[in-house]
């Protein structure tokens, strides 16, 4: 078999489709489907499942599909490295990390590492955790930081820091003096949250889920800064991470209140494969992050009892 091979079989099973996975590597039906014939008398087994819709992986097609992602990713990783010495420190980094580290952390990170590496590009984007673990499975994404604990599935696992879910009033709110509080007694209170899909919203539609009740959502916003401010304007309460509220609680416009809530200790989490393969220039960027996080637990949210 060769790396033909390889892109022919993991095509064909994501597109569940001979055809389909032979246009995607650029093969006519009848090439990709003598090259599929040869892999299975070499492998002596069965690789796909043919009916008249289409094609399905049987359970060693799987397996050679995820082994197959492997190899193709260390290639690319072979003919990053390579090219570094010949082309200076080019390359790309795909991340995946969940809402607030894409519009909170990852900025400031960025711009202080592509200084130094002006022929990397990033791809930043914005995803569950459930799929930023699946995409760095898949080969999708080289970094992923995620809202934890999750499971790590054998990812290298890097803890950031602790980050935990706190309860946001506005002043004037009857329960703005409170140190510590419980979810259930303000879950029928109208609250402001982020939009629907994102991680916080689908995080916070669960734990109400649970209490056997739905979130009251009066207002949902794009961003933790906006969704500060309609807090400290008396539109409802919200639920946010400590280290958002930090950012953007700076005149203590908001209280900051401890949830009792197990779910409300969380941590930030970067994930990773294999540290060992990654480039230099994506190693570079790990201890950035993890340098850039020591510096936010460090810089502490103001609670209720220290803003009354």
């Amino acid at each position: 078999m060769d790396l033909t091979d390889l892109r022919l079989l993991v095509n064909i099973i994501e597109t569940e489709s001979v055809t389909r996975g032979g246009d995607r590597t650029f093969m006519s039906l009848p090439a990709a489907s003598n090259r599929v014939k040869h892999l299975e008398t070499e492998l002596r087994v069965s690789l796909l499942d043919r009916n008249r819709h289409g094609v399905t992986a049987t359970p060693a097609g799987f397996a050679f599909a995820r082994n197959a992602r492997l190899v193709l990713q260390q290639m690319e990783i072979l003919r990053s490295e390579v090219s570094n010495y010949a082309d200076g420190d080019r390359g790309r980094i795909r991340i995946h990390a969940t809402a607030s580290f894409v519009n909170e952390f990852m900025p400031e990170v960025l711009s202080d590492y592509l200084v130094h590496y002006p022929d990397v590009s990033i791809d930043l984007q914005e995803h569950l955790n459930v799929d930023i673990v699946r995409n760095l499975l898949a080969g999708k994404a080289d970094l992923g930081i995620v809202s934890g604990p999750v499971v790590e599935q054998g990812l290298t696992s890097i803890r950031l820091f602790d980050d935990p879910m706190v309860l946001a009033t506005s002043a004037k709110h009857p329960h703005a003096r409170r140190t510590t509080i419980r979810f259930e007694e303000v879950i029928d209170e109208p609250h402001v949250g982020l939009y629907e899909g994102s991680t916080l919203a689908t995080f916070m539609q669960d734990n109400a889920a649970r209490l056997g009740k739905r979130l009251n959502l009066r207002v949902s916003v794009a961003s933790y800064e906006v969704m500060c401010r309609m807090i400290a304007a008396g539109l409802g309460v919200g639920v946010i991470p400590a280290s958002a509220a930090r950012r953007h609680n700076r005149d203590s416009s908001i209280r900051l209140i401890t949830l009792e809530d197990a779910w409300a200790a969380r941590t930030r989490d970067l994930l990773l494969r294999d540290a060992q393969s990654m480039p230099g220039f994506a190693m570079t960027l790990v201890n950035d992050i993890t340098a850039r996080a020591q510096e936010w637990s460090q810089d502490k949210p103001v609670v209720a009892a220290e803003a009354a």
